[in-house]
């Protein structure tokens, strides 16, 4: 292997998730509020180096491309991978004002050292990738302390950790965007969504754990478009109670689960005002928008744990033939 090949590898495995963005969000975050309220501006590179201390792996100041040199070459992309993270994710940030950016803009080439001939022959080259950002950055002293609905990935890193589907994960990132340019209607119809989504899809893992009429049966709704999605949530609720080794694998409770429908309810209630003379119950508003946005992740994640253990059961009882 060249050393030439050995950079074009590492720069195949740089990845950057949006739950890595979530993760270092949160890093720049804490380092932020951990600084003294009116000095609170921190070197960006001293945060990417001190993120890779924390989160990385150790590379060694020349790669031996003689030897096995994959290990170092993974370790190499790893840590690149944090500091692009810490780097896009302070843009982000600051694009949507939760901090402030200062000084000029520098740009991040990684460059890598290797040798060959065990020692005899050294040199580097440079990872093709650049990456632009700011040289420090502060707290916004015009905002409060960031909170769960200050940034999308933040909002949701929980649920992306978990497996969220990437339709649903998106419907909250735009829910999340309307809610902070004051468009409650619209908030609401993108959440209704994420919502929606979420029952379905474990409503179609629990039709195929099911199996027999039960899970027939509720197949057969899911795939009807003429069923109303109140009527889809009672059945998987219905299909749910009685596959208790569900609820052990899970950690799921049917109580559980009609809470999560109770919150569904209210946020189609509430988007109902898409069709013309509803009103909602209560008059929607930021603070019953985003007490709805809150309410998402911990009721989301419990569709997903039961969708999860679903997919899951290969082997679980069989279920009532009829209900």
């Amino acid at each position: 292997m060249t050393s030439r090949e050995a950079a074009d590898l590492i720069r195949q495995n740089v990845r950057v998730t949006r739950s890595d963005l979530a993760a270092a969000k949160d890093f720049i975050l804490q380092k932020l509020n951990a600084t003294e309220p009116f000095n609170r501006r921190l070197a960006l590179r001293d945060i990417a180096e001190e993120r890779v201390r924390l989160a990385g792996d150790s590379v060694p100041p020349f790669i031996e491309l003689d030897d096995d040199p994959f290990p170092a070459l993974n370790a190499s992309a790893l840590n690149i991978s944090l500091r692009v993270g810490i780097f896009l994710s302070a843009t982000e940030l600051a694009d949507a004002g939760c901090i402030l950016r200062a000084g000029t803009t520098a740009v991040y080439e990684p460059q890598m050292s290797f040798s060959s001939g065990h020692g005899r022959h050294k040199g580097g080259e440079t990872i093709d990738l650049a990456i632009p950002y700011y040289e420090a950055v502060y707290a916004n002293p015009l905002t409060e302390t960031p909170t769960e609905l200050s940034d999308p990935d933040i909002y949701i890193r929980d649920l992306v950790v978990a497996g969220l589907h990437p339709g649903i994960s998106e419907a909250l990132r735009l829910a999340l965007r309307c809610l902070r340019q004051e468009l409650w209607v619209p908030a609401l119809a993108m959440l209704g969504a994420a919502s929606e989504g979420a029952w379905v899809e474990a409503g179609e893992a629990l039709a195929n754990a099911a199996r027999g009429s039960l899970g027939a049966k509720l197949a057969t709704a899911l795939e009807d478009p003429n069923v109303s999605i109140r009527r889809k949530i009672a059945l998987i609720s219905e299909t749910y109670l009685p596959l208790k080794h569900l609820h052990a694998a899970s950690g799921v409770r049917p109580p559980q689960l009609a809470e999560a429908a109770n919150w569904s309810h209210v946020v189609r209630e509430s988007r109902n005002v898409l069709h013309w003379g509803s009103r909602p119950s209560t008059a929607n508003s930021y603070a019953k928008v985003s007490a709805l946005l809150l309410g998402a992740v911990p009721n989301l994640k419990i569709l997903r744990q039961v969708e999860s253990a679903a997919n899951s059961d290969t082997h679980g009882p069989t279920t009532p033939q009829s209900l």
